[in-house]
């Protein structure tokens, strides 16, 4: 009796531990609720379903309480925490940590009449945490939706107020936005974004005038590791509605009325204007006026420089040059056009051939190339810098077996040399020589100065046709030596005017050589040599075997594109690191900083904090027609794949068939019809509406073709009678798309912005269906 006595006060404090803990009862339930988390205030167009309502703790160390009036605390939760609502009142929220894996219909003899979506199958296991103010959670697990295209907004992160550029210590670290972890922007949390990046808004805090986001398009991420979310002002970002943006050229003009204002294409991010308008069926209306943003580059790279290797300077445009002229290899055939030569040359047309299948290898998919030659003779041929590889071998073997069929404009009269396809100024196109002959008559060609070559970025392979114990040939196998060293030599002091880094720099050049078929010596670059070139003459008393000359070939156009890479990963880490302390404010940011007071300004610099910082111009105006054809759309590479999905959808390449039935119309009329009925969309599609207005319903992308915008999808009965107009109809589309799959599956969309965690890619108005 007596231990009976003393264990009653243990099992009082048990029961009440227990009750405490879980505070609901059997059978509570989960508040449901029809919502979405629409922008701007806007009107929900799509029908909602009910959902357990699920809200999330929008600040680190949120109060939660024992009662609904904030009188006893009860705990802490940290920002992003996910709760069921089971209660509420005109301020508060009764919740519980959120555990899908928890729902089910709870035990008892009711249980028939609850919903497992709603209930608790055990609410001993659920975790509650008590009343939290409804000002202190975020009510949607989605963004904000824009009804006008039911796509979610995405939001640019830039400074769109002048004053910020001059106090951002406390919210930029170089490139990124620190995101804070309340909505008062007092403490910095653990994320950040990086700047011209875009990210989602989930709520908007008027009284602090900041907004929370998030680079995830939903708070329930599996990826929970590269999810970044936080609160940051709203003077940091700026809504995007949809993907419309003018893909400038450098030069274009922008004149904007409503401003007095005149923007240049290089003045602007990427040389893009945003065009922050909702999309429609019809491209965009470039009579009326649209709202523009105008993403200004706020600092002018155009007079940085670094230091060479001889202390001078290299500009930041030179850089630029260098980047984008070496893409381009212009490849020169010369060779003595001697009759005595004729069978030789004809064997080396294989290796010339060869060539086609060489070039259009992986590695040289983002190279454009040229193809030019001189045939030396009594009557010399020429060809320059041509882009058809068919028309450059057609001319080299007609000049060779065939040179009366050589058109006039490919006669060569005087000059023979190759001065005149050279620049006086320096350029970083790869000009890759490859000389053949059997004796010193083809070295004529040859400039005497090798400086003219070295600034050209000469390649340079010498190729002999036969080897003979004669003191003419072998004294033209030495001057090639010789030229070629030379060549090597004046390289090598040239180029330390556009390198930067001394370990680059080989001081011995060292050949790689084979003698399998011929003896071939290839300066070994970049490893053992900073030049491109090389030698292949053939064994003693044999004559050139073409294998020999299409693998030095090879590996001279393999060693270029090595050592251009190397060059170029040089440059741009030095200018990433050094030439950002020279930048200065560009000009249009000093002409808009002219009409603004900036408060409180300790100085008048400019923080340095990201060398591709811009600041957010807003306008309204008309844009000039003339830039219509630079209109594109800007997605991530998922955006871009569900567009081509949908597109497929609608056009089925049976639809072009070239005996196209009655039944594969009928099929895409029932496929319309479907859609009629069942769709979900922005703008109800009847069948009085076009076949654009399908199109757009279907991908949310304005429509090009003028057929689909002239033919109802009542039409499309018609069209079973004139099966020749509905097959033309999707010949067109369907070229277009499969153009569009292509560069999918190749990768050959235009990147926007190379620094962005989530890439975008400019797909163009012309492809679009």
């Amino acid at each position: 009796m007596t231990n009976n006595l003393s264990n009653k006060p243990l099992f009082f404090l048990l029961l009440f531990s227990v009750t405490a803990f879980s505070q609901i009862k059997s059978g509570t339930g989960i508040v449901k609720e029809k919502a979405i988390n629409t922008y701007n205030e806007q009107k929900p167009k799509e029908k909602l379903k009910k959902t357990p309502k699920t809200v999330f703790s929008d600040r680190d160390n949120n109060d939660t309480y024992q009662e609904p009036y904030s009188a006893k605390m009860n705990s802490k939760i940290g920002i992003g925490k996910a709760m069921y609502v089971i209660d509420e009142n005109e301020n508060y929220y009764e919740v519980v940590v959120a555990n899908e894996k928890l729902l089910g219909k709870p035990k008892g003899i009711f249980a028939f009449l609850k919903s497992k979506k709603y209930h608790f199958a055990n609410t001993k296991e659920v975790n509650y945490l008590g009343w939290i103010k409804k000002d202190n959670v975020i009510e949607f697990s989605e963004p904000q939706q824009n009804q006008e295209n039911l796509k979610y907004v995405k939001y640019l992160v830039a400074s769109n107020n002048l004053e910020n550029l001059y106090h951002s210590e406390k919210t930029i670290a170089k490139n990124e936005v620190i995101l804070k972890s309340n909505p008062n922007l007092e403490i910095a949390s653990k994320s950040k974004i990086n700047l011209n990046d875009f990210v989602y808004v989930y709520k908007i805090n008027t009284t602090h005038k900041s907004a929370f986001v998030s680079n995830f398009d939903n708070l329930v991420a599996k990826d929970t590791i590269n999810q970044k979310r936080g609160w940051i002002s709203l003077e940091y970002i700026t809504p995007l509605e949809d993907h419309v943006v003018l893909k400038l050229e450098p030069n274009d003009t922008l004149k904007c009325s409503s401003k007095n204002e005149l923007f240049v294409g290089n003045q602007l991010f990427k040389n893009t204007l945003f065009v922050n308008e909702n999309q429609t069926s019809t491209t965009l209306n470039f009579e009326k006026t649209n709202q523009l943003l105008f993403p200004i580059n706020v600092w002018n790279h155009e007079k940085n420089k670094i230091t060479n290797l001889k202390g001078d300077d290299i500009l930041m445009s030179t850089i630029a040059q260098i980047e984008e002229q070496s893409k381009t290899i212009n490849l020169f055939y010369i060779f003595d056009n001697d009759s005595n030569n004729k069978q030789q040359l004809k064997k080396l047309l294989a290796s010339i051939q060869n060539l086609k299948i060489s070039i259009e290898k992986e590695a040289f998919s983002s190279y454009d190339f040229t193809f030019s030659f001189i045939a030396k003779g009594r009557k010399s041929y020429y060809l320059l810098k041509s882009k058809s590889f068919s028309k450059w071998f057609d001319l080299i073997e007609k000049s060779i077996k065939s040179p009366n069929e050589i058109p006039t404009e490919n006669t060569l009269e005087n000059n023979n040399s190759i001065n005149q396809f050279l620049s006086d100024e320096a350029t970083f196109e790869n000009n890759f020589f490859i000389v053949v002959g059997a004796n010193n008559a083809i070295n004529s060609l040859l400039p005497d100065d090798v400086n003219k070559l070295t600034k050209n970025s000469t390649k340079l392979l010498f190729v002999t046709l036969e080897n003979k114990n004669t003191p003419e040939i072998q004294d033209f196998i030495l001057q090639n030596k010789a030229y070629l060293n030379l060549a090597s030599s004046q390289s090598k002091k040239f180029i330390q005017n556009y390198y930067v880094d001394q370990k680059l720099l080989i001081e011995n050049d060292e050949f790689a050589f084979s003698d399998e078929f011929d003896n071939s010596y290839i300066f070994d670059a970049p490893k053992k040599s900073n030049f491109n070139g090389g030698i292949v003459f053939p064994k003693l008393d044999n004559e050139i075997n073409p294998k020999s000359v299409n693998t030095a070939i090879d590996s001279i156009l393999v060693k270029t594109i090595k050592t251009n890479h190397l060059h170029l990963k040089s440059l741009r880490d030095y200018r990433s690191e050094f030439s950002f302390l020279r930048s200065i404010p560009s000009h249009k940011l000093n002409e808009l900083l002219k009409n603004v007071a900036v408060k409180d300004a300790i100085s008048n610099e400019i923080p340095k904090n990201y060398k591709n910082e811009i600041f957010l111009y807003k306008a309204t105006d008309t844009i000039s027609p003339a830039l219509e054809n630079r209109l594109c759309l800007l997605m991530n590479k998922e955006e871009i794949k569900t567009l081509i999905e949908n597109y497929r959808e609608l056009v089925v390449k049976d639809y072009t068939q070239e005996n196209i039935t009655k039944e594969i119309i009928k099929n895409f009329r029932k496929k319309a019809e479907i859609f009629v009925k069942n769709q979900n969309a922005t703008t109800k599609v009847k069948y009085k509406n076009t076949l654009a207005d399908l199109f757009f319903n279907k991908t949310g992308v304005f429509v090009n073709s003028l057929k689909l915008h002239e033919t109802t999808i009542k039409d499309v009965k018609k069209l079973k009678e004139k099966p020749e107009d509905f097959r033309s109809l999707f010949m067109e589309l369907n070229q277009k798309l499969e153009i569009l799959e292509a560069m999918q599956r190749e990768d050959t969309f235009e990147l926007f912005n190379e620094d962005a965690a989530v890439k975008y890619y400019y797909v163009p108005k012309h492809l679009l269906l």
